[in-house]
């Protein structure tokens, strides 16, 4: 990704003949993935927890970097897991669910809150029940 930027970029600044640009990479992040097993055993818990029908299995999706790079410093397994929390009716392609990023984003309350928190919940009694 990085070469293709490098390279746009200097294809910019040929055409309008400034010289290359000095660039540095400052930060890297390197992939994350969902530990297989423990993907699996959340998704049962929040299938008992929260309905079959209420809990599955999402597309591949950027989440923050900061997990996996704290999972992977204490050698831990982890989840990234989302929770749907918008009208979907009120949304399209056009007018897409904004990103938690978003200044838009303003997920709706009730059940949102009281559902993640059962989801979690059940998710940390079942680990520190084993």
């Amino acid at each position: 990704m990085l070469e293709a930027i490098t390279r746009i970029i200097n294809a910019e600044a040929a055409a309008s003949g400034a010289p290359n640009p000095l660039m540095e990479e400052i930060n890297a992040f390197p992939l994350r993935f969902n530990h297989v097993e423990e993907s699996e055993k959340f998704l049962s818990i929040a299938r008992e927890e929260l309905g079959e029908e209420n809990a599955s299995i999402c597309q591949s999706l950027m989440g923050p970097e900061d997990v996996g790079a704290l999972a992977a410093a204490l050698d831990v397994p982890h989840v990234y897991w989302v929770l749907g929390g918008f009208e979907l009716d009120q949304h399209s392609e056009e007018n897409p669910v904004p990103g938690n990023n978003s200044p838009f984003f303003a997920p709706v309350i009730d059940p949102t809150l009281r559902t993640g928190v059962r989801a979690a919940t059940a998710a940390i009694f079942s680990t520190v029940s084993a």
